[in-house]
């Protein structure tokens, strides 16, 4: 469904004998993912040739440096996060909740919401998180009511006030978040529509008629919730790395998306990239109902037009020169670049899904696997033609998903493969991360078909060396990761299904480590091992 296009003009254009009464102005980030340093357009440490050509981008530094100056023009500015400020780099895997609750403080927000990552290190990570954190986390649909130290830390929403006004600003967290969150044991995730509407309900009882949802549920889902819910006027969301600007031609659409509410009011959709590329600013006008009159705003490049400040950057110096012996330890090389920018892994076959593909066939040959699979949002970083060090390898697998094999018969292999197709026909759906990157196997599907009758002319690698159909009677030997064989990512097949599972293999980061050893230099390459009829 199409949102509803509204055109802004100055005056009351959408309410009659309305009079503005009342703006904001909120600046947002999400996806964070613990991006300490500048970066390249591919998520790389930026060289000195990206650097005299100006295409470095974010870096803690300097995004403090930005929010510092759009604090001082406008004290009244809002500050959120849409959630996943952890995991993703390696400072991350290092420094976990010190790092991440120094860059929050630093930068100072006024609400956060929980992203699915922010779960990955367990209960004991989030209570120091949160703890650490002076903003308040809000989250309409966690209910965390059987886990006493958690439960305390989340509130569903916060009320804010600026120039008199009181603003809500409710939390929500996508539903995939029970398949995405397999640490978190005791956590219910509860239905979206349902948990926000009645914290709007209870906002608007309280006479708080300016409201704001910060979401991590993915920009096809923010405008969906745009759509069937009242009460909200802007939706701050992350999750699916989506990009809105009225510039950049790459954008997936305007800054900001205009839906048309339950009650047939506006409400304004934003959300800005990731890592900190950008920071988010928009300015929402109201009428004297608290109606969304005007919207208008666009992403800020976080770029050299910032200078790191100085604080900041003293502060990271001791880390970074902590770490510097991993980022100097080559451990193979890349004759060509194995990209992941654009969420590309999660949409089609890539050459990272490949040879990550390869390396679990490599890392499981003692079980002799038939064909190896592994979900592309496993795969968080481009890994750069050239000397492969330990940071990038930790930075491309940040997870410590391990090796596991299984066996599974082929009408299951069928379904698996269903279920890896089932979120990919967009990029702005929820649930991408499932798409199954293959070796030893080759695969169709049709995007257009309806979840569940997707895939086609599925093929195994024999012994001879041919592909030969699948054999939906017999029973196939298959090495993946723990992650989606445990169930995580909407894989409950696996969990339910799979004959002989073992899931204490290698951590696969330590696997592709080895892998380079007996393979220190590999190429990227495409082989067709997944198309679209």
């Amino acid at each position: 469904m199409v949102g509803a296009v509204f055109v802004f003009c100055s005056g009351c254009a959408l309410r009659r004998g309305c009079t503005e009464q009342f703006s904001m102005e909120i600046a947002h980030t999400n996806d964070i993912h613990a991006q300490v340093e500048p970066f390249n357009k591919y998520f790389q440490p930026c060289s000195s040739e990206d650097k005299i050509a100006n295409n470095c981008f974010g870096g803690m530094a300097r995004v403090i440096t930005a929010v510092k100056k759009l604090k001082e023009a406008n004290p009244d500015l809002i500050l959120v996060d849409a959630g996943d400020i952890a995991q993703g780099s390696f400072y991350f895997r290092i420094y976990k909740e010190k790092l991440a609750s120094w860059y929050i403080n630093q930068i100072g927000y006024d609400a956060l919401t929980f992203g699915n990552h922010d779960f990955d290190e367990g209960a004991q990570y989030v209570v120091d998180m949160a703890s650490l954190i002076h903003a308040p986390y809000v989250s309409a649909n966690i209910d965390a009511s059987k886990n006493a130290e958690i439960d305390p830390l989340i509130k569903p929403y916060v009320i804010l006030e600026r120039e008199g006004q009181k603003i809500g600003v409710i939390g929500a967290i996508t539903e995939e978040a029970a398949n995405l969150m397999p640490n978190m044991k005791g956590l219910v995730i509860l239905p979206l529509i349902e948990s926000i509407q009645k914290q709007v309900n209870e906002l608007e009882a309280q006479g708080v008629n300016k409201i704001v949802l910060i979401s991590h549920v993915g920009l096809g889902v923010d405008r969906e919730l745009a759509r069937e819910l009242s009460g909200l006027d802007v939706i701050v969301g992350g999750h699916t790395h989506s990009l809105l600007s009225n510039n950049d031609s790459k954008a997936e659409g305007p800054y900001p998306i205009i839906e048309k509410s339950a009650r047939g009011e506006p409400v304004a959709v934003v959300t800005d990239y990731s890592r900190a590329n950008y920071i988010g600013k928009l300015r929402a006008y109201f009428d004297n109902n608290g109606v969304l009159k005007d919207a208008r705003g666009e992403p800020i490049v976080i770029d050299a037009l910032y200078c790191e400040d100085e604080q900041a950057a003293s502060k990271i110096h001791p880390w970074k020169e902590t770490l510097k012996p991993y980022y100097e330890k080559v451990v193979g090389e890349a004759q060509d670049a194995f990209i992941v920018a654009n969420d590309i892994c999660r949409l089609e076959e890539c050459s990272a899904g490949n040879m990550l593909a390869d390396v679990l066939m490599w890392a499981a040959k003692d079980s002799k696997p038939d064909f190896a699979v592994i979900n592309g949002g496993s795969i968080r970083s481009t890994i750069s033609q050239g000397p492969i060090t330990l940071a990038a390898v930790y930075e491309a697998l940040p997870f410590q998903s391990t090796v596991s094999t299984f066996k599974l018969n082929g009408t299951d292999v069928l379904e698996m493969l269903e279920v890896g197709v089932s979120r990919s026909e967009s990029k702005q759906n929820d649930g991408t991360g499932r798409f199954l990157q293959v070796s030893g196997l080759q695969f169709s599907w049709d995007a257009n078909r309806p979840a569940g009758q997707r895939i086609g002319n599925v093929l195994v690698a024999a012994s001879s060396g041919k592909f030969v159909p699948l054999d939906k009677n017999k029973i196939y030997s298959v090495a993946s990761v723990d992650f989606i064989r445990r169930g995580g990512d909407g894989f409950d097949i696996l969990k339910e299904r799979a004959i002989e599972p073992y899931d204490f293999g290698p951590v696969l980061s330590e696997a592709f480590i080895a892998y380079l050893e007996s393979h220190p230099k590999i190429s990227a390459k495409l082989e067709r091992r997944i198309t679209k009829y």
